[in-house]
């Protein structure tokens, strides 16, 4: 791709595709690796503080509601999506939701899909009942995600309540939106974390239908399709449905671990240094909320798509990989335009050009390599 344009506020004080001394590049790749172990050990860090936490939180809510029994929370677990260094979003599976018995079929709207269990399907009386999730107005069994969603909110308050008083130098309280649950977890010096929650399920091949949804994505070249990997499922998020939507009861597809595991993917070596990199050097931008690192990673995935070599994305190759995907990011931003490859959505829609146009100011007074 050679998508650079040449920008307002001046020529590029570098090129890292043009010739350098072998010491200047050897010192370029040196302070590239810095900023990748910063950025690394700012994760690690932050795993440490508040992951033993949140899974303490699970835990409990395991008990209190068998249903929301989940898995151990990790940053580095694909599901959990990091929006700055303070927030992140987790998608949390209902992982005893008996997928032989689950339907999968097309909802009205793009990206939405109704999940029902079987006619047929006999719930034995050691089994886990999802009866409180059907939805009232049909006389199918039909999972309302709204109801999931409630369900969660009222158990994870129950969970808060047991785990708070137990808690050494640390505080946590429930946080409720329309759209989505979160928990505000404080530490001393003035450390804080938001961790947003999306009960959701992952559907694979047990369920019916559900290769209609992987062939949407047959196309795809190799490894690439391998290193997706949708035969270990993908997910659907329990999202409320706003009034005008009730009668849909829709589960809305996220692609969120597949990206997250084709960036981290040993095929694309560099890609998770890329990431990790561009995190770092942005920050700012994700604390303020103006760019986030899943508009980050969406750059990357896009650049993985269109060229999908491993050979291309070995360590060797990284300077040339960030110059790419600074330039498709330029590219971007100038356009107003960022689309998630699996879903075509604009990520940069509802963003003014002039805001844009800013960032484009900081990411290159920020990103280019010394």
């Amino acid at each position: 791709m050679n998508f650079f344009r040449k920008t307002p506020w001046g020529k590029p004080k570098w090129d890292p595709l043009g010739e350098k001394t072998t010491f200047e590049v050897t010192k370029i790749e040196h302070l590239i690796e810095e900023d990748i172990k910063t950025g690394a050990t700012r994760l690690s860090d932050i795993d440490k503080e508040l992951s033993p936490h949140v899974t303490d939180v699970f835990r409990a809510l395991g008990n209190y509601d068998v249903r929301f029994d989940f898995d151990p929370f990790s940053v580095d677990d694909c599901r959990c999506n990091i929006l700055s260094c303070h927030e992140m979003s987790v998608l949390c599976s209902l992982k005893h939701i008996p997928l032989h018995a689950l339907v999968i079929e097309e909802g009205d709207l793009p990206g939405g899909l109704m999940l029902k269990l079987k006619d047929d399907f006999f719930q034995r009386f050691d089994e886990v009942s999802w009866e409180d999730f059907f939805d009232t107005k049909s006389n199918d069994r039909y999972l309302d995600p709204t109801k999931v969603y409630d369900y969660l909110s009222k158990a994870i308050c129950h969970a808060v309540n047991d785990v708070r008083s137990e808690m050494v130098n640390a505080y946590v309280e429930v946080l409720h939106s329309p759209t989505m649950i979160s928990l505000w977890f404080q530490f001393p010096k003035d450390s804080f974390y938001k961790v947003n929650f999306f009960p959701s399920i992952r559907v694979n091949n047990l369920c019916e239908n559900f290769q209609n949804l992987v062939n949407q994505f047959s196309n795809l070249r190799q490894p690439l399709l391998h290193e997706c990997h949708f035969e270990m499922g993908i997910h659907v998020v329990a999202r409320p449905n706003k009034p005008s939507e009730d009668g849909n009861k829709l589960w809305s597809i996220t692609f969120n671990d597949i990206e997250k595991r084709v960036v981290l993917s040993e095929s694309f070596e560099c890609a998770k240094d890329c990431l990790i990199y561009i995190d770092e050097k942005l920050k700012l931008l994700y604390e303020e909320k103006r760019l986030s690192s899943y508009q980050i990673r969406a750059v990357i995935l896009r650049e993985i798509f269109e060229n999908s070599k491993p050979k291309s994305w070995k360590r060797n190759c990284l300077n040339k990989r960030l110059h790419e995907v600074q330039e498709s990011l330029n590219a971007d931003l100038q356009m107003g335009r960022c689309e998630n490859v699996f879903t075509g959505v604009n990520l940069f829609s509802g963003t003014s050009q002039d805001t844009l146009d800013q960032i484009a100011k900081y990411v290159y007074d920020n990103l280019h390599c010394r």
